[in-house]
């Protein structure tokens, strides 16, 4: 199967599937490009690719929607967190004063509103006692196993 992984690196998630045998797995990171050149940063890297799968993870952008529906097993991001709760490109601020000290992450299909697209697994942690940086560590540990999971469901080989 080949996924394209639209993220930055080192993470958990591409750690995850980098292990994995049977995947062909491509990465891009397009934040270090100008916001107009972002969506033919990702039009270019699926063009390229012709991936199967989309996953977006620690992508701080709109994924544009001629891109998203054109892969065979559609296009889903991974956000660190319980959506509904702390939508949107950067949630950490929402969920580190989230007095439920209660978090989590949710890998949900990308449709046209942002972080609104159904939801197909989610997972929570406790924040009880985690920093910042503790708490992103281990919401990118869960997302990480996560994935495995979630493209075992696609693959059933992995």
């Amino acid at each position: 199967m080949k996924i394209l992984i639209i993220t930055t690196k080192p993470n958990a998630v591409w750690n995850a599937l980098s292990k994995k045998e049977g995947l062909d797995l491509y990465t891009v990171d397009c934040s270090s490009i100008g916001i107009p050149s972002i969506a033919e940063c990702v039009k270019n890297a699926v063009r390229e690719f012709k991936p199967e799968l989309l996953l977006t993870y620690r992508c701080p952008y709109i994924i544009p929607e001629s891109v998203y529906g054109t892969t065979l097993y559609g296009a889903y991001n991974i956000h660190p967190s319980l959506l509904p709760l702390h939508s949107g490109l950067n949630p950490w601020k929402g969920i580190m004063n989230d007095k439920s000290k209660l978090n989590g992450v949710t890998i949900h299909r990308i449709e046209r509103v942002a972080d609104a697209g159904e939801i197909i697994l989610q997972k929570s942690y406790s924040l009880e006692g985690l920093g910042f940086d503790e708490a992103r560590q281990a919401a990118d540990d869960l997302a990480g196993e996560m994935v495995v999971e979630f493209i075992g469901t696609i693959v059933k080989d992995v």
